[in-house]
């Protein structure tokens, strides 16, 4: 018999079961320990006297085990995904002000490249002048594309649902942040955290479960505009990189 620090085996044969699925338990609560205790995440708790978040949920999205993701088998994809999201989560996001204090390939600026008016920080990446659109458009254009979606499907009672929560549900992510002095709720759900009023917009179950589709949906779409500010950002390193070229070639 052998044994590595997660895995026990007999005869090179991998024994699963419950010492398996302890050792991931274990590994799970030490991850969630040190995440919650990093001094990078002191602006969540520094304000929250009144337990706003639902932490449950936050760390369920966080480590990607959503609707969308329903096992712990590590895939290409589902590690990209929880890659981003812990480190959108700790504002670790390859910005070019952490490119610049890391010495990222003798970057010389941390500088926003698109706008050229700041520092490209965490906070700046969502309110760039140049992006393609801003955070409230990012999350009205999701509700609609939600619905769209569930029409698609023919999920016309959800689509009713839906409708019905609209208003409530932005309007608890237009509201002053508790915890987040300054911002709105929303800047709560770029960083991936539930806040805990969602939980009672509703007591039926059947539109919990749509409220929580909708928040993932909203994510899901602050993700893809940061995809979108990225494919921008690369497009214009490209686009300055050729400049420098053609200047030292005359």
């Amino acid at each position: 018999m052998s044994f590595d620090d997660f895995n026990l085996y007999w005869k090179k044969h991998l024994i699963p079961g419950g010492i398996r699925a302890w050792r991931k338990k274990c590994s799970e609560l030490i991850w969630k320990n040190e995440m919650l205790n990093s001094r990078k995440v002191e602006d969540l708790f520094f304000y929250n006297h009144k337990g706003e978040f639902d932490w449950n949920r936050t760390l369920q999205f966080i480590s990607n085990r959503n609707s969308n993701c329903t096992s712990w088998e590590i895939e290409k994809e589902d590690v990209w995904e929880r890659s981003y999201k812990i480190k959108n989560f700790l504002k670790e996001l390859p910005t070019y002000e952490i490119l610049y204090k890391r010495d990222v390939n003798m970057i010389e600026t941390d500088q926003c490249i698109r706008c050229k008016n700041g520092v490209e920080n965490w906070d700046h990446l969502w309110i760039c002048e140049k992006n393609e659109l801003t955070i409230k458009e990012v999350i009205e254009r999701s509700i609609s594309d939600f619905e769209e979606h569930l029409l698609n499907e023919e999920k016309h009672e959800e689509v009713k649902l839906l409708q019905n929560m609209n208003f409530s549900f932005l309007k608890i992510l237009y509201e002053k942040s508790e915890v987040l002095i300054g911002k709105d709720k929303y800047w709560e759900l770029i960083r991936g955290v539930y806040n805990g009023k969602f939980n009672k917009v509703s007591k039926d179950k059947d539109e919990k479960e749509l409220i929580n589709e909708l928040w993932l949906e909203q994510s899901l779409g602050i993700k893809k505009s940061d995809k979108r500010v990225r494919k921008f950002k690369d497009r214009d390193i490209e686009s300055e990189d050729k400049n420098i070229e053609i200047e030292e070639n005359n």
